[in-house]
């Protein structure tokens, strides 16, 4: 659904599908299974701090590069394995990471997560029975490292333990199931659309960085999938009809005619003030109206992200959105209860029934 959250370059999206049923299969306790996804976020942050420009530039997605090794990592830790079974199950996952942004707009970009939940899993699997890979499978000649980004430190590995990413840059949640790069525009799209009437406007310039630009095309979609990146869509369809949740990304959204007239309107550009910016998504939303006027709104920060939380009752929104595709609202009701702590609870004998009648 792409309504996942970010870290580390989207990197941890496989890690909590790969959690859950590794977390039953061990009968782990909640902060268990909270100390697997604390592991497994700061090892994936110093991966992706290890070459923070090579990720951004490179053609591969944190997903699946990044993901397995951080959904191994935390599956081994709910195991319980031993740390000498480490060096293995990480180079195990070497050979499984994988996943490219030319598949973004496809059904093919969420497999991503999906795989590395997979992957992460099978490889703590078989380390745990003696699998065996390369000990120095990350800096090693050929490895990980000068395979997907060339240019690279183990710095970052340095404080690992005694730093924590998760506490000083946080993460981001996404408000909208959609690319995550056009969430600033989206914001300030739905700014401006509270000072005008559809009909009333001429053009439409949606501005963006460089880096976003390799993410969100300027065509309009041909697919669902292709929707949820793309820039005239997501700004017509904002101004029309207010944020971009389930119900856009339908075959019926695609051709409401309102939309698909206003997207006519609307041009990609890139953001002058912030074109090379590549550690947020900065955006910039004109509008220019008949009678030759023009407003602008700009979004530094996207909604979700740690300068923009998101509130508590809109977390819970999303989340009631996400239940309702596979459970009803009682069960649901009951599960964000015992999520909403999770730290606090001793086990989870209520947890897995409830998620079993979905």
């Amino acid at each position: 659904m792409d309504f996942d959250l970010n870290t580390a370059g989207q990197s941890v999206a496989g890690v909590i599908p790969a959690i859950l049923p590794v977390a039953e299969t061990t009968g782990a306790t909640p902060s268990e299974m909270l100390a697997a996804f604390i592991v497994a976020a700061e090892v994936a942050a110093r991966l992706f701090r290890a070459a923070p420009q090579g990720w951004r530039n490179s053609s591969w997605h944190g997903t699946g590069t990044i993901g397995t090794t951080a959904a191994a990592i935390a599956s081994a830790r709910l195991m319980k394995l031993r740390a000498e079974k480490i060096p293995d199950i990480i180079g195990i996952t070497v050979s499984m990471a994988g996943s490219l942004n030319v598949n973004f707009g496809t059904m093919t970009k969420p497999l991503h997560a999906g795989r590395s939940a997979q992957q992460g899993v099978l490889a703590a699997m078989l380390g745990a029975r003696g699998f065996t890979a390369s000990q120095s499978a990350l800096e090693g000649r050929g490895g990980y490292f000068e395979s997907f980004v060339q240019k690279w430190t183990l710095e970052p590995f340095a404080d690992l333990g005694r730093r924590y990413d998760l506490a000083e840059t946080g993460y981001r949640l996404k408000p909208y199931p959609s690319g995550g790069l056009g969430h600033a525009a989206i914001d300030a799209a739905l700014e401006l659309r509270e000072l005008i009437k559809i009909d009333d406007i001429a053009h439409v310039e949606v501005a963006i960085s460089n880096y976003a630009a390799r993410r969100i095309t300027d065509k309009y979609p041909q697919t669902e999938e292709s929707a949820k990146f793309s820039g005239p869509y997501l700004a017509a369809y904002t101004l029309v009809h207010g944020a971009p949740m389930l119900a856009a990304f339908t075959e019926e959204a695609l051709h409401d005619e309102v939309v698909r007239s206003l997207a006519r309107k609307v041009s990609v550009a890139t953001y002058a003030e912030y074109a090379d910016v590549l550690e947020d998504s900065p955006a910039k939303v004109t509008l220019t109206l008949n009678d030759g006027r023009k407003i602008e709104r700009s979004k530094y920060y996207p909604s979700g992200s740690m300068q923009v939380p998101m509130s508590p009752a809109q977390i819970k929104a999303k989340f009631d959105i996400c239940a309702a595709q596979a459970i009803d609202g009682s069960a649901a009701e009951k599960i964000y209860v015992m999520l909403s702590t999770l730290g606090e609870q001793p086990s989870f004998a209520e947890f897995w029934p409830l998620l079993r009648k979905g």
